[in-house]
């Protein structure tokens, strides 16, 4: 619940869809169970991303991506001016 984007309602629906985060080899892994990131069939040097299917928790990964865009909003609304400040 401290990651900003990410409130109540979506630290209740991961821990409630996610019950053991342990059983994912990463988190490449747990983003592509959640359909976020294309699934990898990929061996030693070739690497080949597969599709995004449309399985997996849609209800999650709506509310990731409508947090991480008002992540986003925000930080394009609140963005400091001056000189130098990210020289």
């Amino acid at each position: 619940m401290l990651i900003p984007g990410a409130g109540p309602l979506l630290a209740s629906a991961f821990v409630a869809t996610v019950a053991d985060p342990h059983a994912f080899k990463s988190g490449r892994c747990r983003s592509a169970w959640i359909g976020l990131v294309p699934k990898q069939n990929s061996s030693r040097s070739k690497k080949k991303p597969g599709s995004i299917s449309k399985a997996g928790n849609r209800y999650l990964c709506q509310l990731l991506v409508v947090g991480a865009m008002a992540v986003i909003r925000y930080a394009e609304r609140n963005e400091p001016s001056g000189p130098g400040l990210y020289n």
